[in-house]
């Protein structure tokens, strides 16, 4: 399945439950967003709404013509934003913005010479 440019996961976390014991557990479960999150093919981009350096580091993204997922981490709420910092945790510990996963590679920060070396990019 071919994810389009750019596209925002949240709506993949959003399961409809409002016991939030059985949205984590569906959300454990779900394969199709553990893969998304998970690809070493992929690069997925976890940032806020209103940081200036993930906006910047969207456009670079898109000007680059990568395909990427991004999730605005404050936009979310509850057992959804617990589970989405948990995992931005397990790759960067202090859990600053931009948080960047390109295939195995995590970069914080908008790191304009990392992220295209990151992506094979050589201008």
């Amino acid at each position: 399945m071919q994810i389009n440019k750019g596209i925002d996961i949240r709506r993949f976390y959003n399961l409809g439950f409002e016991n939030s014991d059985r949205s984590v557990q569906i959300f454990n479960n779900c394969t199709f967003i553990k893969e998304i999150i998970m690809a070493k093919d992929k690069t997925i981009l976890y940032a806020l709404s209103t940081c200036s350096h993930c906006k910047s580091t969207k456009k670079l993204l898109s000007e680059c013509n990568v395909e990427y997922d991004y999730i605005e981490v404050d936009d979310l709420e509850g057992e959804e934003r617990k589970a989405i910092l948990a995992d931005i945790r397990e790759l960067n510990p202090r859990c600053s913005f931009p948080t960047i996963k390109i295939n195995e590679t995590v970069i914080v920060g908008y790191k304009e010479k990392e992220i295209k070396e990151a992506l094979g990019i050589k201008k």
